[in-house]
């Protein structure tokens, strides 16, 4: 998890970009790739810079780590480059990571521009990868650098520059140490019609070789228990106890496909609680950006029998525990100790 402190130290130091069309919608068209870098300008790098840090910090962000077997270039370029900047290294290990991208584009993936950036994160190596939408019939001119083509960084302006712009999907790789698996990494895709980690995964994972860094049903036990931990341990409200439980429950059991901490936090923790709720989750090493659910591993934890009585008196069992509660035809016996009284 990137937080907005790292970010914030985000470089980029050398940018290439390649024009990757899709072939069926473009029958007979290949990629044209840039021969060396572009001549980087600082406004529009740094205009660059703050959508790359909305988009990686966003909450349709995920942490992702390296996939054993794939067949994609990306993984082996991102260890490349982040040992050492070469200029002939760079170019080619991009052109080779634009071609691939050609060979997965099918069906409804757009053409667009593929941007490959050399940088640094609190002065640690890093890596950035860009694809971004473009419309079809947008004119791209290769210019001239030192006797080889590439595109100018000025192409950006109409593509992702503007505050409009939504749809590209990025990836950033921060060498944590000299092994060939020790990054933190993250990726994202701003598509509307992409909804899940599930269908990142279809397209922008496969082409980056990645996964997402915990398996959906360890994390969202890991979120279940936290969020349970900073309920009692932090939360002193009987009320507010109550209700964040409650709400806990509800998102879990809701139809949506993803959590999101960030989400959860904005929406249902008390405004007063926000901070100790994201402190709770650093200190637990719990990420607070979205991953697909997956309830395998606590789904009889959120099972529960709402009982009502005739005045209005609510009682909720878990499932697992209702041998506890005895229904008679004009009384109801709850068989458990009491361990609290709240209030509403």
């Amino acid at each position: 998890m990137f937080t907005s402190q790292q970010l914030a130290t985000l470089q980029i130091r050398h940018l290439i970009i390649h024009d990757v069309p899709n072939a069926r919608v473009a029958p007979g068209q290949r990629p044209t790739l840039s021969e060396t870098e572009c001549e980087l300008d600082a406004r529009r790098i740094a205009h660059l810079k703050d959508r790359l840090v909305s988009a990686v910090g966003s909450r349709s962000a995920y942490d992702i780590v390296f996939s054993e077997g794939t067949r994609s270039p990306v993984p082996d370029s991102v260890r490349g480059y982040t040992r050492r900047y070469d200029l002939d290294l760079f170019v080619r290990q991009s052109q080779a990571v634009a071609n691939f991208l050609f060979e997965l584009q099918f069906g409804t993936v757009s053409s667009g521009l593929l941007a490959v950036m050399d940088g640094a994160i609190q002065g640690r190596a890093a890596v950035v990868i860009l694809k971004i939408e473009r419309q079809e019939g947008f004119q791209l001119e290769l210019t001239n650098r030192g006797g080889r083509a590439t595109f100018a960084i000025s192409v950006l302006d109409n593509l992702v520059l503007t505050e409009g712009t939504r749809l590209f999907k990025a990836a950033l790789f921060e060498r944590a140490g000299t092994g060939d698996d020790e990054f933190h990494a993250a990726a994202c895709d701003s598509q509307k019609s992409v909804r899940t980690a599930d269908d990142v995964a279809k397209f922008w994972l496969r082409f980056l070789g990645c996964e997402v860094s915990e398996r959906p049903r360890v994390r969202t036990t890991r979120f279940f228990e936290t969020v349970l931990g900073f309920i009692n341990q932090t939360v002193t409200d009987p009320i507010e106890k109550n209700d964040v439980y409650e709400h806990l429950v509800s998102e879990l059991k809701s139809q949506r496909r993803t959590l999101s901490p960030r989400t959860f936090m904005d929406d249902y923790i008390p405004t007063q609680l926000r901070v100790p709720f994201r402190q709770y989750f650093e200190t637990a090493n719990v990420p607070m950006t979205q991953f697909p659910k997956d309830l395998e591993d606590i789904k009889r934890q959120l099972r529960r029998r709402s009982l009502l009585t005739t005045r209005g008196v609510s009682i909720t069992v878990p499932v697992e525990e209702e041998h506890i509660v005895d229904i008679a035809e004009d009384r109801i016996v709850v068989n458990d100790s009491l361990q609290r009284v709240g209030r509403k």
